[in-house]
């Protein structure tokens, strides 16, 4: 077996639940949560929209499909890392993790984490790093620094999918027009962009809309807390940075057939 057939046998099988929360997303909406219908604002007598909210809970199944393609993914890297230490002929420990660090980890720990690779593995890992690979202000929001994130918070809390918004598309006369929408409260009327004139007529009667999903995670008190600026799909951005940096970057420390 090539040694990099067990992640990529890890990697795919969290790219199926990748596949099957998309699914479950889909089956969420076309119960048609949320709706909106067109009005004449009441204040300013402008062709408007009204937001209705069916309440129609997410179903857990969302954020359990969404916790296990993090940890598969998660455990690609610690896959990775396995190999990467038995090609430089050593025997990892059970506790082995592949390092996410969004800052410049010590030279202490850079001793301890890469003992038993050689320097140019260490490099190499260091040039995957969100604090390598983003600037400071963005680190946080690093793909691999979500996904570790995310990872730690499913071992010790309720993960929770929230609705951060939704994304209305609707028809103009100069073609779909869509945009997303926070904050929004049942039966709440809001219109259009000032910029754009419609004339009522030219409402689609029934606008499409898809309801934009957080990951976040209930408190002690139970109540639900968004990740900032963690929207469900952010998640295909991990399986391409994984391909990227460590399929793609670390390569070249295994053999080749």
């Amino acid at each position: 077996m090539h040694q990099l057939e067990g992640p990529r046998r890890k990697l795919n099988w969290a790219t199926k639940h990748l596949a099957q929360l998309d699914g479950e997303i889909t089956k969420y909406r076309n119960k048609e949560p949320y709706i909106v219908v067109p009005v004449t604002h009441p204040d300013t007598g402008n062709p408007a929209f009204k937001f209705i909210d069916n309440h129609i809970p997410i179903p857990d199944e969302l954020a359990l499909t969404a916790c296990d393609y993090i940890h598969n993914a998660r455990a690609t890297l610690d896959h990775i890392f396995w190999q990467l230490i038995d090609i430089c002929g050593n025997r990892a420990p059970d506790h082995l993790t592949f390092p996410i660090w969004i800052d410049p980890p010590s030279k202490k720990k850079l001793k301890n984490t890469f003992e038993l690779v050689t320097s140019d593995v260490a490099r190499a890992i260091e040039g995957v790093q969100p604090y390598s690979v983003a600037e400071k202000k963005g680190r946080e929001l690093d793909a691999f620094a979500l996904m570790h994130r995310l990872d730690i918070v499913d071992k010790h809390q309720t993960v929770a999918v929230v609705s951060e918004g939704v994304m209305i598309t609707f028809v103009t006369p100069t073609g779909p027009m869509a945009g997303l929408l926070e904050g929004l409260s049942d039966g709440e009327v809001f219109e259009l962009s000032a910029s754009v004139s419609v004339p009522s007529s030219n409402f689609d009667p029934k606008p499409e809309v898809q309801p934009s999903f957080g990951i976040g995670f209930e408190t002690a008190d139970r109540q639900p807390r968004i990740l900032p600026l963690w929207p469900i799909n952010q998640m295909q951005s991990i399986n391409n940075e994984i391909e990227r940096r460590v399929f793609g970057g670390l390569s070249r420390f295994f053999e080749h057939d």
